[in-house]
């Protein structure tokens, strides 16, 4: 029933490969994809240096020890720097961590639970997106002058700028030694929750790459999409991706790719996908049908992608047994504490897998 569904919208299917060096082949070429068409060139990684400007080693009732770290790196002859906030757990084993792209800056936030993921044994990365370049048309502060020359078709928006920062802030917690290299995780909610993907896509040392509620130029396959349109994103927002996304509006069968293609680039790793029942805006039938879509990518190496019925999901249903692991949240656009339980959850069963 499902792929039924996907052909009636014209999803097209992933590039073709019989292997998981034919498919590993076609990975630059997936991403150029992408770049050109919708997030712009993800600029070149770069050695980056830390510096600690803040210590609290009694935090959370003296079960973690925080940090405030800045983040310096030099591109193309300019120095760049943001913000860091690191959590670490107080225990004698590596940790794994996650990089969470965060809409606020203070640690004790609506959207993350601190003290229950201390608890849990995991490591925090906070990268304040704004402290990274602004939610705006801004290319001159932060790290927007990466950007290079916007009227370039292929210039990178802040989606790619964001991205490009997680991935330096995991340079910095692989020089950390209690951090687990095998299970770095990336994270993120709505617009970074798009942002984690493309992080993930790009890099292969986050071994889980989570999208919660992303939506439209995130999880959700494009064709056929209700809710948020390719061209009300980008009018809205358009300093979020490569300037040529928009000639795509009202056009999105004549894009070359859909973003299954996004979800795809995690495998073999494992992606994570939440959806909420009443986020019709992000479509959380498209954010499914996309994880499906994608599951051919971990079938070449052997792996099950999406494990699920053939049929939508109902809300409260997940599918934690594949490689690609989705759930379907009562209640509306949010990243809830049973959101992060389900992901934890998950990651545990998943350790080292």
């Amino acid at each position: 029933m499902l792929n039924e569904l996907l052909k009636s919208r014209t999803v097209p299917p992933l590039p073709l490969a019989s292997s998981p060096a034919e498919w590993e082949a076609l990975r630059p070429e997936m991403l150029k994809a992408l770049q050109d068409n919708i997030y712009g060139r993800m600029p070149a990684a770069v050695p980056v240096t830390a510096k600690v400007t803040e210590t609290d080693d009694t935090f959370l009732a003296n079960r973690a020890i925080y940090e405030k770290v800045t983040i310096s790196f030099d591109y193309e002859g300019r120095s760049y720097s943001f913000p860091v906030q690191v959590i670490q757990p107080k225990l004698r084993r590596k940790v794994p961590y996650f990089v969470t792209l965060s809409f606020r800056e203070p640690v004790f936030d609506r959207y993350l639970p601190a003290e229950e993921i201390i608890s849990r044994g995991f490591g925090i990365a906070i990268v304040h997106y704004k402290s990274v370049a602004g939610d705006d048309n801004d290319f001159e502060s932060g790290l927007g002058p990466m950007a290079g020359d916007r009227t370039a078709p292929d210039a990178p928006g802040k989606i790619a700028l964001w991205a490009y920062a997680a991935s330096r802030t995991a340079d910095y917690l692989l020089t950390r030694p209690e951090c687990d290299a095998k299970n770095l995780i990336v994270i993120g909610h709505s617009r970074l929750g798009k942002t984690a993907l493309v992080c993930g896509a790009h890099d292969e040392r986050f071994a889980f790459v989570i999208s919660n509620d992303s939506g439209c130029s995130g999880a959700a396959v494009t064709r056929g999409k209700c809710g948020e349109s390719l061209a009300r994103i980008t009018s809205v927002f358009p300093y979020w991706f490569a300037p040529r996304y928009a000639e795509f509006a009202g056009r999105e069968t004549e894009l070359p790719l859909d973003q299954h293609w996004l979800l795809a680039l995690t495998a073999p790793r494992h992606l994570l996908v939440g959806s909420a029942v009443e986020d019709t805006w992000a479509d959380p039938a498209s954010e499914f049908l996309s994880c499906r879509a994608a599951s051919p990518a971990w079938a070449l190496y052997g792996l099950p992608g999406l494990r699920s019925f053939d049929r939508l999901p109902v809300p409260g249903e997940k599918y934690h047994d594949g490689y690609i692991g989705y759930h379907l949240r009562p209640g509306a656009h949010f990243m809830a504490r049973t959101d992060w339980c389900r992901y934890m959850d998950y990651i545990a069963a998943n350790k080292n897998k």
